[in-house]
């Protein structure tokens, strides 16, 4: 009798570990009565205030939430357009599965006798088109980033390169406070910012206006908005390496923030073949000038960053990027690059020739010395004329300047090394040249979906002069 009793209580145990909760029901509109399309049901926990799980409405105004644990729950049925519609519900493993039936949601117009306002945000909830997650309804660890807090909300993943996806979507765009934060990359902000800072997650779709063919029309859209003893701070990047010898290199990345206000500085030296920081560095941290500066429009008057020249290089760049709100409705940047590069080569050659009459021998020795430099300076002014109208114009003014000398000495030997006739070539090339653009774009935006205007000038203008010398 007792081991039966034994095998009755572990029996039910074990039923009551497994046992999932399941609440459903169908929601109406107030007046119609008819189904209610993507409405939102939302479970939280009672004890922690944690949400556990939410789901939209289907055609029929059916929902059903699934799998969830035996607990205490607040079950929440909303639409935009009516007020709310609040359920309790006590799971135990003989009381797991609820249906609701028909829910008609009240209209927002309902006087209430009484008001009672507690200090209670909902985790997750919709504001029109755009899903909005409250940051202080999901805990993370202290000195948490936003990356780690992103992995604790429903409907969003982030895998182990920082990209990240919102119910099943690629997340291509990741804005602080409605702009971009500094670089491109998503995970300048994600892995840079901390958790404790944000105050909401908003994630929404946006019409992907520069789409090419075969390319989504959409882009997946995330917003970081931040509570207002957050918007400053920093971050950066150190880093060198040396042979304590002979070779060396290092580079700084350095940026501040605040509010609307972003600066960066960023400096790399070295005498390695390393010329110029990384493309990731470059698309993290938004140096936009490091990517125009690599390319050669003048042939071989200046070099590319990944030029594979022999000999010793050295190199040099600084500069700064500057972001901030100069009013209500416009935006200035400043960008500044000034890039020098050095290449010294040297070669020497000994060559015996053996002929009918003769045998002769030849000594060559070489020297090459390039140089190159570049000042570069974008700005970038943002107007919003309207609700609907945008200016911007974006004055380039890029100055260059390079030389090479030539230096070769080829002495005529016997063969016991006896000097006859020695040669020397000498030759400098000595190049500079700037290029002015301005960039001048309207675009206007109409009230009927997928309309826009957009209109472009382009002013260019380039001088180079180049002057060749031989001795």
């Amino acid at each position: 009798m007792r081991h039966s009793l034994l095998l009755l209580f572990v029996f039910i145990t074990l039923q009551s570990f497994s046992q999932k909760m399941t609440i459903s029901g169908n929601v109406l509109d107030t007046v119609s009565k008819v189904p209610m399309k993507n409405a939102v049901a939302m479970a939280v926990r009672i004890k922690d205030s944690v949400l556990v799980a939410h789901t939209r409405t289907d055609a029929n105004g059916f929902f059903k939430l699934e799998n969830l644990s035996i607990d205490t729950l607040q079950v929440i049925v909303s639409d935009s357009k009516f007020s709310e519609k609040v359920f309790y519900v006590f799971g135990s493993p003989s009381n797991y599965q609820f249906d609701f039936g028909k829910i008609v949601l009240p209209p927002k117009s309902q006087q209430l006798k009484e008001v009672v306002i507690y200090a209670f945000k909902d985790p997750v909830y919709y504001k029109g088109d755009t899903l909005i997650y409250t940051a202080d309804s999901f805990k993370v660890k202290p000195n948490a980033t936003v990356e780690d807090l992103l992995k604790k909300l429903p409907g969003i993943k982030v895998d182990a390169q920082g990209k990240i996806t919102s119910q099943g979507k690629e997340v291509s765009q990741v804005l602080v406070d409605g702009d971009e934060f500094f670089g491109s990359d998503p995970t300048v902000a994600t892995k840079n910012l901390a958790a404790a800072g944000v105050e909401s997650v908003q994630v929404y779709e946006k019409k992907n206006e520069n789409a090419a063919d075969g390319e989504a029309e959409t882009t997946q859209v995330m917003n970081l908005k931040l509570k207002e003893d957050a918007k400053k701070g920093y971050f950066g990047k150190v880093s060198g390496a040396s042979d304590f010898q002979k070779f060396h290199e290092g580079e700084l990345l350095a940026n501040k923030f605040r509010k609307s206000l972003k600066v960066s500085v960023f400096a790399l030296a070295s005498n390695t073949p390393r010329s110029s920081f990384g493309w990731g560095e470059m698309y993290k941290y938004g140096l936009d000038n490091e990517m125009n500066m690599q390319s050669n429009e003048e042939g071989d008057m200046f070099w590319s960053s990944n030029d594979q020249n022999s000999g010793v290089p050295q190199t040099f760049k600084s500069g700064f990027y500057y972001v901030d709100k100069i009013g209500k409705k416009s935006k200035l940047g400043v960008n500044y690059t000034y890039n020098n590069n050095q290449l010294k080569a040297s070669a020497s050659t000994r060559s015996q020739y053996f002929l009918s009459d003769t045998n002769y021998v030849t000594d060559n020795r070489s020297e090459n010395f390039q140089r190159s430099e570049g000042h570069a300076i974008n700005f970038k002014l943002t107007q919003t004329l309207d609700s609907l109208t945008e200016l911007e114009i974006e004055p380039k003014f890029i100055l260059k300047s390079s030389k090479q000398n030539n230096y070769q000495i080829t002495d005529f030997l016997t063969t016991e090394d006896t000097l006859k006739r020695q040669t020397i070539v000498r030759n400098t090339n000595d190049a500079k040249g700037y290029d002015v653009n301005t960039t001048l774009k309207l675009s206007r935006k109409f009230k009927k979906n997928d309309r826009l205007l957009r209109l472009n000038y382009n002013i260019t203008l380039s001088c180079y002069r180049s002057v060749l010398y031989y001795d």
